[in-house]
């Protein structure tokens, strides 16, 4: 994924981008101002070479690395997230999830232990992926900007805060954790099984969004300690869906919601 990086920044000064282009697309536009105006050829030597990069990079952008049997669909309205938005926002879930794998296995080789639970928010998912093919530049659709995976120690305190501040929310995509919720205050939290003990500290996976306080999550900003692996989240994505569609054959996204409204629970 660096060569794609590389070659945006590269390219993306000179050549104007469609309206509506994908975060991804290339598509080389002369910023002639009137038609009378023509070209050099040291502009169309230009054009030509960058257009090299174009197909290049469009090539490599529709390389397929999965096929998902169902819409994966990411959360698109504002204002307080009602159970049924929880529920069908099932690409919140299969992020986190991988989110989580790719924290663990950096904590492992780094501490020998595991992480506690992920923390994503559902507007850093900027696009739903449909039934079919999942190729590269769908994800970069889902996750254009070059995040990083971060692992906060954050107290049993900002812990508190940040379970209160989720339930304000009405959910946000998580791994490893259960919420319920009554209203706009969590009455349980269960991490990997156990029950939230408030006098303990806790690490917490997340993107460096977040961790600067974006989506109103200023509990984050100041935590014990920061762990930057250096890893984008959008490349745990990538190798998430190629690891899971190796080993099954198919996307499963988990259809229960980890975030749950009290009076909904039976």
């Amino acid at each position: 994924m660096q060569f794609i990086r590389n070659l945006l920044v590269l390219a993306l000064p000179i050549v104007a981008v469609s309206c509506t282009p994908k975060p991804w697309e290339v598509n080389i536009k002369t910023n002639l101002t009137n038609s009378s105006e023509t070209i050099s050829t040291q502009d169309l030597e230009i054009l030509n070479w960058l257009s090299t990069y174009r197909d290049s990079v469009n090539k490599t952008m529709s390389k397929v690395i999965a096929k998902t049997d169902v819409d994966l669909l990411t959360l698109r309205s504002r204002g307080k997230i009602t159970l049924e938005q929880e529920t069908q926002a099932n690409l919140g879930r299969v992020a986190a999830d991988y989110v989580q794998q790719a924290a663990d296995n950096y904590m492992i080789s780094q501490f020998g232990s595991l992480s506690h639970f992920t923390i994503l928010n559902h507007f850093g998912l900027r696009n739903s992926i449909s039934q079919g093919d999942i190729t590269l530049g769908k994800v970069f659709e889902v996750m254009p900007f070059d995040n990083e995976l971060v692992i906060l120690q954050l107290t049993g305190s900002q812990c508190d805060s940040l379970f209160n501040f989720i339930s304000t929310l009405g959910g946000c995509p998580v791994a490893s954790l259960e919420l319920k919720l009554n209203d706009s205050t969590y009455t349980d939290a269960i991490i990997r099984g156990l029950k939230f003990d408030s006098r303990k500290s806790y690490f917490v996976a997340t993107s460096d969004f977040l961790l600067g306080g974006g989506d109103n999550f200023i509990m984050l900003k100041h935590p014990k300690k920061i762990h930057k692996t250096g890893i984008l989240i959008r490349d745990i994505l990538i190798e998430g869906f190629e690891r899971e569609f190796s080993q099954s054959g198919r996307i499963n996204p988990k259809k229960e919601p980890r975030v749950k409204q009290t009076s909904t629970i039976k």
